[in-house]
């Protein structure tokens, strides 16, 4: 009976280590974090770099970066910002602060995408970012939605966002934003190719319900990302 004890005990230990000790340092370069700088504002991005390729479109006024996995060529997650004109900027706020102060003012509208199967869902936030030299700041946060960021027999529902200071409160200098939402897709045994029951359930979807020869199926998503100015 010692003997058993000691064992078990000993492969307990074992275990332990192997779950909680640190990753190699091939490891730990693999897996990095960057800070990219979109337009206004720097995203942080989780990716292993052996897998993912970083593909970055851009035009004056909005920049767009793909993570692509290098074996497939398929696009796994969207980072953007899109930068209103200046002169589109809203010159009447309630915000006394704001009126009285010095310097130049834009809305960006940044956004994290995931794809799962045929379905793109995008999540958003409009950021309202005062600029005064090299100072700049957040002054509050406009809006926080979900959208369908592609077509076809889909849309998003249950879907709840929000963004927060990350410093506590507004003016800040990095926002934090989360979502969850879930993706429902419309489909019939006589549907091929992304669409079809097998492709859904490849991609992860679940059976909802029947109406008719339609058939719905499902599947929870979450989003998150962290937004600065420096």
């Amino acid at each position: 009976m010692k003997r058993f004890s000691f064992c078990f005990l000993s492969a307990v230990c074992l275990l332990a280590i192997a779950l909680f000790s640190p990753p190699s340092s091939v490891e730990a370069e693999q897996f990095i974090e960057n800070k990219v700088k979109l337009k206004n504002v720097f995203v942080d991005i989780h990716y292993d770099k052996s897998q993912v390729n970083l593909v970055r479109t851009e035009d004056q006024n909005s920049t767009k970066l793909h993570l692509v996995d290098k074996k497939s060529g398929k696009i796994l997650e969207t980072y953007g910002e899109i930068v209103q004109p200046l002169e589109q900027v809203p010159t009447k706020t309630n915000d006394a602060s704001v009126a009285s102060a010095a310097g130049t003012y834009s809305i960006s509208t940044v956004y994290r995408e995931r794809n799962d199967g045929p379905a793109v869902s995008r999540l958003s936030t409009q950021l309202y970012i005062y600029s005064y030299d090299s100072f700049r700041q957040i002054n509050k946060v406009l809006n926080t939605w979900w959208s369908e960021a592609s077509g076809g027999s889909w849309y998003l529902t249950r879907d709840v966002a929000n963004t927060v200071s990350m410093t506590g409160s507004f003016p800040t200098t990095k926002v934090q934003t989360s979502g969850s939402a879930t993706i429902e897709v419309k489909t019939s045994y006589s549907i091929t190719g992304s669409f079809s029951i097998s492709a859904l359930k490849e991609a992860g979807f679940t059976y909802g319900y029947s109406s008719g020869s339609d058939i719905y199926y499902r599947k929870p998503i979450n989003l998150g990302f962290v937004y600065s100015l420096y």
